[in-house]
């Protein structure tokens, strides 16, 4: 969030050369990891202007990153109080929930959206303190707040794939995790996901010798629900299907990435009949912003390979060998997750 305030250059007597160099050479020992360096950086501008909301903001960004809380939260205050950003109502929230002060964080964000309702980091980071403190379904609209006002951002999804999935809701965790995989594809949160989406669809049997192997995805809760899909139950006869085995060298068996791979395929396939079926799944949140945007792949023809490459960033046996016998499939999918709207 440092580049953020460095943009908005908010300071009460105006700026000038020396406090702007200051303010970059800070932030970019921020960014560096030197937080103590740039906090003194930082207070060189404090000491020609006391009431420059920008350097207090950013020392506080230093002392939440140094874990120190309570100057965290006496610096964030002094800036909220000359300037009301989203961001400094943010960092306010953040520093009192790190204090086990989860009541006044609340109540900063409560009071935050009064006046910025729209915005992406205060409902994301409410959404989380409203997780932390066990209140998932008051979470939820902030999440979906936070993905409508950018699309593009994982976070969000993440976390709300992670709702669901403990609301025992394997279907909307599934379609969520893999569309925050197409917009963050390549961090540490994306091999814990791409784990979390290999073991939701269970491995076929060993030693099947018969055509077809069985898919399974693992069942949560199949009562009746508000959010997509609108009836679980519906899709139960889905959740152990048959996959024919592929019809090339008889004597090879897949690896547990074609496996996996096709398993996920059949799975997306039928799902997606099935909410074609159901008008309140086709208008639903969940759907109009993970599976619309998935069936681009299909579109594309990139389902296979992103299929592999997630099963890949899950250190799935057999992955990364197929990504490397189909560079052309690979490179478009290269293409396509790093273009940018």
């Amino acid at each position: 969030m440092s580049s953020l305030m460095l943009a908005a250059g908010l300071c009460g007597a105006g700026s000038n050369d020396e406090r702007e160099t200051l303010m970059k050479k800070g932030v970019e020992q921020h960014d560096a990891g030197s937080y103590k360096a740039a906090i003194e950086t930082f207070q060189q501008i404090l000491e020609s202007n006391p009431r420059d909301a920008s350097a207090l903001y950013e020392i506080s960004n230093s002392y939440l990153s140094l874990g120190d809380f309570k100057n965290c939260l006496d610096f964030a205050q002094r800036s909220l109080a000359i300037q009301g950003a989203a961001y400094t109502y943010s960092m306010v929230a953040s520093c009192q929930d790190e204090l086990g002060d989860a009541k006044g964080a609340l109540e900063t964000f409560e009071k935050a959206m009064q006046h910025y309702p729209g915005d992406v980091m205060l409902n994301f980071n409410y959404a989380v303190t409203l997780i932390r403190e066990n209140r998932p379904e008051e979470a939820k609209p902030h999440l979906q707040t936070a993905i409508k006002a950018d699309p593009r951002y994982g976070s969000p999804f993440y976390v709300y794939a992670n709702v669901l999935e403990a609301q025992q809701n394997p279907v909307g965790a599934f379609y969520l995790w893999l569309r925050f995989l197409t917009l963050e594809p390549a961090s540490q949160r994306s091999h814990e996901v791409a784990q979390d989406i290999y073991a939701l669809v269970s491995p076929a049997r060993e030693g099947d010798a018969s055509s077809s192997t069985p898919v399974t995805l693992k069942a949560g809760s199949m009562a009746k629900r508000d959010e997509f899909p609108a009836e679980l139950a519906m899709m139960r006869p889905f959740f152990h299907v048959s996959v024919k085995k592929d019809g090339g060298d008889k004597s090879a068996a897949p690896t547990p990435a074609a496996t996996f791979v096709s398993s996920a395929k059949v799975l997306l396939g039928l799902f997606r009949k099935t909410i074609n079926d159901n008008s309140s799944d086709l208008r639903s949140f969940e759907w109009q912003n993970s599976g619309v945007p998935l069936m681009e792949l299909d579109r594309k023809k990139l389902t296979e390979p992103f299929l592999y490459y997630v099963a890949a960033l899950a250190n799935v046996e057999g992955a990364r060998e197929w990504l490397k016998d189909h560079t052309t499939e690979f490179d478009g999918l290269k293409q396509y997750l790093t273009k940018r709207d």
